[in-house]
């Protein structure tokens, strides 16, 4: 918190899981995602990939409306319209954009349930 009160910088929060499924190859990080549709993700340089699960760690902005909001996911602020663990569109959920005190556990909350509720749905899937 006293790097994001000095400069605007929000520190990274990854826990050891994360990193280990990285390491592991279960959890693929890439770059820059410029723009979603119904079953691919178009990356920076136009490469497409399809992937089971997304997790667009965007910040503490919104700025959405570039990646999601052909999708009419967003209200008329540029929020997401649905929160997490409901889906705003078929696999789509929205994580955080909720300001409240103990916003942090409640966020741990919200991605517990989505990440279960994805699970499902994949395992359904196959």
């Amino acid at each position: 918190m006293t790097r994001f009160r000095r400069d605007g910088t929000v520190p990274s929060i990854v826990d050891k899981e994360v990193i280990e499924a990285v390491k592991e190859g279960t959890v693929e990080v890439v770059g820059a995602v410029e723009s979603l549709d119904s079953a691919r993700v178009v990356l920076a340089g136009g490469s497409r990939i399809e992937p089971d699960a997304i997790i667009c760690a965007t910040g503490y902005r919104r700025a959405l409306e570039p990646l999601v909001g052909h999708l009419g996911v967003l209200d008329n602020r540029g929020w997401p319209g649905v929160a997490a663990p409901k889906p705003a569109a078929p696999g789509l959920r929205f994580v955080g954009y909720t300001s409240r005190p103990g916003a942090l556990g409640f966020m741990s909350r919200q991605a517990k349930r989505s990440a279960k509720a994805i699970a499902r749905e994949l395992k359904s899937r196959r």
